[in-house]
């Protein structure tokens, strides 16, 4: 209640609005906010004054005055306290009874930055900046925002269509954790490693995943806005790439810290109240993520989950996706590395390798080279013929050369190097050069006022002392704007306009049209410029190691050329790579591995023994666990061979098979031999063509009469029954009396002189199970009068749940007196429901049966091998 006088002060005296999102901040740590103040209530100043509680009848003012004597002893002494700490006036008031020794510690703190910027670059890295807070201070006015991008299920359904089958093992597994959870299960949470060379999907499995785990476990949410799965990575760019946010603003990390910080209390009830449903975390990149940095995730997953000691990550899911072979992390040890008492990597995490190249699908000879050079030791020589084809890529041209591919971007071991071709780009390209210079201050210990430095001079990881372009220059970002917008570190683009004066703008147009749209949105934009220019404005940073100087510049660097470590994570279609001074293992590899074909590499300064990996990465990914998957569908417990099976048969409701035809084709079903469908919503006028499988025989019934009671007319949208049977199988349709009202097809096949009857039957929720029971018994008795066989398997869907109670069992009850075994044990729904039964006479030991996850329809499919 105190909180709510102050605030209500505030926004009495000051108008503003950002107030209501401050109160809803201190709020969830307690209540509600509609709780705190009541809808009929416009501003928090009027429930203050005229707002009466709901029980006591007493005004608010009155009750909070009278708590404010209680519980807020000495407030005013208190808070001038806590904003002398954040204001920092502690350390002014030191300085100003000893300024002598405070003057000596700030030309020490100058002298130091100096020789660090005059460091010699030749091997060294280049920083990547993270959004995150570099002051402690800034804490205060942390807000939390959702950077995370949802693809749509247009978008997503192409995507999980195309996963390769060890990308859908990965995908599946996740999926059924999924499954657990929003069936209250509470599953044990999983530590997945997903690794793989340049081009192995790992993106795109991140996307499938984050889509399918979202969409399941937002059923456990009571708030929809919640986080449930939550996409990061180290970098801005890499964040971007897969519609999330970097590691540092997702969890609230400062990027200049080397020991843990715990969050303040208001801070870690806004990120607590934003994760209340995060199950999941997605890291991306995590080659890039040192130890430290991961045990700093630990600790805020513990911190905002409030587990115990023991609990790794607080019991969230990790999915760790990248490739240790890359460009181990700018500083810090590696994952993968040293023997810690605590680690968080090797013992906890297990390992899936993706081996299948997908970006370089159509230049085949290429992927196979780079993963040779991938794996290549230092030692090691290349074969002859992979050191031709490298060879045959070494640009022979002069830089003045016309044909010489000036604008490819060009990617180099050192910043000197970059350095070098930029400037030599920025006076061949642009007449008119605009040069902007940093502006740096300081707080006046004496008077309090910021006052500016008469020299910018900054370090190597700070914004630049001074920013050089025209129009037409190659630019990219060197911090992190806006995630969301994709205005992040690494984001390129190409320089359309530049005004001077106060409000210094440089418009750029980005290589990709989605970055920065919403700036462009709220920006005017020059008539005479392209409409996708974007202004990039002077932003505020701390220099890296003078936190009390503030720094003013417009956040770009030209970007004609690269550093090796800014084009990690990234694709482009041409690169001319400089083979020169590689100085670190995996530096090769990530530079030649930044392009789609091998027609768009150039090599200079070409030597194979640059190539080289790190050799500690093959052992390491050896000694870890590996994720341990479901056997083949159509192999049961006992592993029995290939040999031995008689006939492979599966049943699923596809929930209309012509919209889920393409994703019917993607998956393993089609390994059966029989594959049964139930719920086509097919109709008349949809030909076979349009829904043949290659191999197969098709035989359909679909909703075409009409049920005694329940009215299922030919215009009824759902139903209908579908089998196809694998070319060279001998079987034929039995044609069923048409007093006998069932949804069903029925198929004898012939087997290896084995006659087996396979019935797959849809019930619908409308059909009463007195009069579906009739009915099947008609059928059974009418077959057994008409057919001889030894196996009779009735499958599909029956609607009855056998999962609910004994009670709810009167089909499998029927069954069961007919001699007939039910086979399948697990849900077969999202909803955790088995209604999907496979029921097989006479019973047999020499049977398999199981589930098989899809991700296009409501229901699992069902699988049966028989054996000999």
């Amino acid at each position: 209640m105190g909180k709510l006088l102050k605030e209500a002060q505030k926004e009495a005296r000051e108008g503003n609005e950002d107030v209501v999102t401050e109160m809803r901040k201190v709020g969830s740590a307690y209540l509600h906010h509609r709780e705190l103040k009541p809808p009929q209530y416009a501003k928090y100043e009027e429930y203050y004054s005229d707002g009466f509680a709901p029980l006591s009848e007493e005004r608010i003012n009155v009750i909070v005055h009278g708590n404010r004597c209680k519980f807020e002893q000495n407030v005013e002494e208190i808070e001038q306290a806590r904003k002398d700490v954040e204001d920092g006036n502690l350390d002014d008031a030191w300085a100003q009874i000893f300024p002598e020794v405070e003057q000596e510690r700030l030309e020490c703190l100058d002298k130091r930055g100096e020789n660090e910027g005059n460091d010699d670059d030749e091997g060294t890295e280049d920083d990547i900046p993270d959004l995150a807070t570099t002051d402690k201070s800034k804490e205060k006015s942390f807000a939390i925002e959702a950077c995370q991008k949802q693809i749509s299920e247009e978008a997503a359904i192409p995507m999980m269509q195309s996963l390769n089958p060890m990308q859908q093992r990965v995908f599946y597994f996740v999926r059924k954790w999924c499954m657990e959870t929003a069936q209250g299960k509470r599953p044990d949470p999983f530590h997945i490693f997903v690794t793989g060379g340049a081009g192995t999907g790992k993106s795109h499995l991140i996307k499938c995943i984050f889509y399918e785990a979202t969409k399941l476990l937002q059923q456990t949410q009571e708030n929809p806005d919640n986080v449930s799965v939550l996409l990061t990575a180290p970098t801005g760019t890499a964040a971007f790439n897969i519609g999330g946010s970097t590691v540092h603003h997702a969890f609230h990390l400062m990027r200049v810290s080397k020991t843990y910080q715990p969050l303040s209390e208001s801070t870690l009830n806004t990120l607590r109240a934003q994760y209340e449903s995060l199950k999941i975390v997605i890291v991306d990149e995590v080659s890039m993520i040192d130890k430290m940095l991961m045990s700093y995730i630990h600790g805020r997953l513990s911190q905002l989950k409030q587990s115990r000691s023991s609990a790794n990550f607080g019991n969230v899911s990790i999915l760790a996706v990248g490739d240790m072979y890359q460009i181990p992390p700018v500083r810090g040890q590696s994952l993968y590395k040293g023997t810690d008492i605590i680690d968080l990597w090797n013992p906890i995490f297990e390992v899936v390798e993706l081996e299948e190249i997908m970006r370089q699908k159509d230049d085949a000879a290429f992927a196979k080279l780079l993963n040779r050079m991938r794996v290549k030791k230092k030692k090691e020589k290349l074969s002859d013929e992979d050191d031709k084809t490298l060879s045959s890529r070494v640009l022979c041209l002069d830089f003045e050369s016309d044909d010489y591919p000036k604008d490819a971007l060009h990617i180099f071991s050192t910043k000197k190097a970059v350095g070098d071709h930029n400037d030599k780009m920025l006076n061949l390209r642009c007449s008119d050069i605009r040069c902007f210079e940093a502006s740096d201050f300081v707080k006046d210990p004496t008077t309090g006022s910021m006052k500016k430095r008469d020299l910018a001079k900054g370090g190597k990881d700070d914004l630049p002392d001074r920013v050089q372009v025209g129009v037409g220059a190659r630019v990219m970002l060197c911090r992190n704007v806006n995630v969301k917008d994709g205005l992040v570190n690494g984001a390129f683009g190409t320089v359309t306009g530049v005004t001077g004066g106060q409000d210094s703008t440089v418009f750029v147009q980005f290589d990709n049209p989605k970055i920065g749209a919403l700036e462009r949105k709220k920006s005017v934009v020059p008539s005479s410029l392209p409409g996708n220019s974007v202004p990039i404005r002077q932003i505020e940073d701390n220099l890296s190691n003078k936190s009390k100087v503030k720094r003013y510049q417009i956040p770009l660097k030209l970007a004609w050329a690269c550093t090796v470590h800014k084009v990690q994570g990234m694709t482009v279609p041409e690169a001319v790579v400089s083979m020169k001074k590689v100085f670190a293992s995996g530096m090769a590899y990530v530079a030649l591995s930044r392009v789609c074909s091998l027609s768009g590499l150039h090599i200079t300064d070409y030597k194979q023994e640059s190539i080289y990996c790190d050799e500690h990465v093959e052992k390491a990914v050896k000694e870890m666990m590996h994720l341990q998957f479901r056997s083949d569908p159509f192999k049961n417990a006992d592993d029995r061979s290939e040999s031995n099976t008689v006939l492979k048969i599966v049943h699923h409701n596809t929930q209309n098979l012509v919209s889920n035809f393409e994703s019917l084709k993607s998956t393993c079903l089609l390994k059966a031999d029989i594959i049964c469908l139930t719920e086509t919503w097919l109709s008349e006028d949809v030909q076979d063509s349009k829904v043949q499988l290659e191999n197969f025989d098709v035989f359909r019934k679909d909703r075409t009469h009409v049920c005694e009671e329940e009215s299922m007319t030919r215009s009824s949208p759902h139903g209908g029954v579908a089998v196809y049977v694998r070319n060279g199988y001998s079987c034929y349709e039995i044609p069923i009396p048409d007093d006998i009202s069932l949804e069903c097809v029925v198929m004898l096949m012939s087997v290896e002189d084995i006659e087996i009857l396979i019935v797959p039957v849809y019930r619908p929720p409308s059909v009463k199970k007195d009069t579906f029971i009739v009915n099947v018994e008609k059928l059974m008795q009418y077959l057994l009068a008409t057919v001889k066989r030894t196996t009779t398997i009735f499958l599909g869907d029956f609607n009855e749940n056998l999962l609910s109670g004994e009670d709810n069992k009167k089909i499998q009850k029927f069954f069961e007196t007919n001699n007939f075994e039910q086979l399948v044990e697990d849900p077969t729904t999202m909803k955790g429901t088995l209604i999907d039964h496979v029921y097989i006479a006479p019973p047999s030991s020499n049977v398999s049966c199981g589930v098989i996850q899809t991700f296009y329809s409501y229901h699992d499919a069902v699988y049966c091998t028989l054996y000999r």
